[in-house]
């Protein structure tokens, strides 16, 4: 079935612009697909073949005539009639793309750019089509009245509030050197190390007065135990075979021999756990009993949040259940490209000097990031997107000027400046954050208020 429409294009005639109508058929391919078929014929053909010939008129040369001053059917004496297709259907193709973008497909969700094929071209009759792929309206239900599960905060334990305490000593700890021992598990070492596999060293292998603390497992597997038992001054070859899912494809699966050479050794001491242990580890503590009640309270507000993230996290599923997405194979590219920009840009890594120094394309990076473990949570956390968004929508929650500015007081609070002096800080388009955390905070309390956590 198809629906017969008409773009509004502008052609040059006589050196000014003139509107023609361009008529042009919807077919629907499928939910995600729709092709839009264009004829082009008639007076908008011959328009846009004469527009053409004035702008490029000066590539043809013509016995008789001054470069550029040939008439259009001599040219074409001379050259054939068909000289002005290939441009023509350029200049074709481009009007009817930059027509079906603004004034059909403006106000729709593209999911890509619409892919064109030509079907038929004729001297005086051009046949061509787009095929646009649209992400269709997500219309949410059944986000309301749900029965959830509330998950209860875990007990916090003395054997937390230990371990909790040991990773204080742990910040706090200083390294001593040693000389009357070999080297153990927990050591760092300060070492030189060349590695070379079957022989020939590679890049990257080589480096001096390098410190490793032993166990950490920085280095590949098996590196770190063969130091084991190494004495300062000591020089050792050790053998080890790099993983198979090694980044460096050169290097993955090979056995490798390390040059190793031993220049010092280090202890980690931790503090006594005292008083003054207490003070150094926190300003608000001057005994280790005030310490150790501390950190219960931080623990215990940690499993109380977790708590809630879990429970949230079940409401989240109820509403993934309720409304399945389904997704056309580009937005899975889509995704997955979005996906692997955003981790690069944490990393602070500019995606196109990447591609070039790893030698790659996004399509294969998109290709092996669909393969990975990664991608279903990336695909769960769009349709999560997706739905946050459609309720935010339906239920019209919006972030007033007031909550804006009541959100920038808080911040302004936490961070002891005055709000005056917070916003002078504030980056350009941090506002629209705050309004965007503002939206999320109301569509927050619009889920939990609304649904039965019990």
């Amino acid at each position: 079935m198809s629906d017969i429409k008409e773009l509004k294009l502008n052609v040059k005639v006589n050196g000014k612009n003139t509107e023609f109508a361009c008529p042009f058929t919807t077919e629907v391919v499928d939910k995600f697909h729709t092709k839009y078929n264009f004829v082009i014929e008639g007076e908008l053909r011959s328009a846009m073949e004469m527009e053409v010939y004035f702008k490029t008129k000066n590539r043809y040369k013509v016995m008789g005539f001054r470069n550029g001053k040939a008439p259009k059917h001599t040219i074409e004496q001379f050259y054939g009639k068909g000289v002005w297709i290939e441009d023509t259907v350029d200049m074709a193709l481009e009007a009817c793309y930059n027509g079906l973008l603004k004034q059909v497909l403006a106000d729709e969700a593209l999911v890509a750019s619409p892919e064109y094929s030509v079907d038929k071209v004729e001297l005086d009759k051009y046949t061509f089509s787009f095929t646009a792929c649209v992400m269709p309206e997500i219309l949410v239900e059944n986000y309301t009245g749900l029965d959830v599960e509330k998950v209860a905060p875990v007990e916090v334990t003395d054997a937390d509030v230990d371990k909790a305490l040991d990773s204080e000593r742990d910040k706090l700890a200083c390294w001593e050197e040693v000389t009357d021992r070999p080297v153990a598990n927990g050591d760092s070492v300060n070492i030189d190390y060349s590695g070379s596999v079957d022989g020939v060293k590679f890049d990257g292998g080589t480096a001096e007065k390098q410190d490793l603390v032993i166990g950490s497992g920085t280095f590949i597997p098996g590196f770190e135990d063969q130091i084991i038992g190494m004495n300062i001054g000591e020089d050792r070859d050790i053998t080890v075979t790099f993983p198979e899912n090694y980044g460096a494809e050169n290097l993955a699966g090979k056995e490798a021999v390390f040059a190793i050479k031993l220049h010092e050794i280090k202890v980690k001491v931790l503090p006594e756990l005292d008083d003054e242990f207490a003070k150094d580890a926190s300003d608000d503590c001057d005994t280790l009993d005030q310490l150790k009640a501390k950190l219960r309270r931080e623990l215990e507000e940690k499993a109380v949040k977790n708590a809630e993230n879990a429970t949230e996290g079940k409401l989240v599923d109820k509403l993934l259940e309720n409304n399945p997405i389904e997704f056309p194979e580009e937005y899975y590219d889509f995704i997955a490209e979005n996906a692997i920009r955003q981790e690069m840009q944490q990393q602070g890594i500019p995606v196109d000097l990447y591609l070039k120094y790893v030698k790659t394309t996004m399509e294969e990076m998109v290709k092996s990031y669909k393969e990975g473990d990664n991608f279903k949570y990336a695909i769960e956390n769009e349709k999560v997107r997706l739905i946050m968004t459609a309720i935010v929508k339906k239920e019209n929650i919006t972030a007033e000027e007031s909550d804006v500015e009541a959100k920038i007081a808080e911040y302004a609070e936490k961070a002891e400046k005055s709000v005056e002096d917070y916003k002078k800080e504030m980056r350009e388009g941090e506002d629209r954050y705050i309004a965007n955390v503002v939206v999320n905070d109301k569509l927050r309390k619009f889920l939990l208020d609304n649904n039965n956590i019990k």
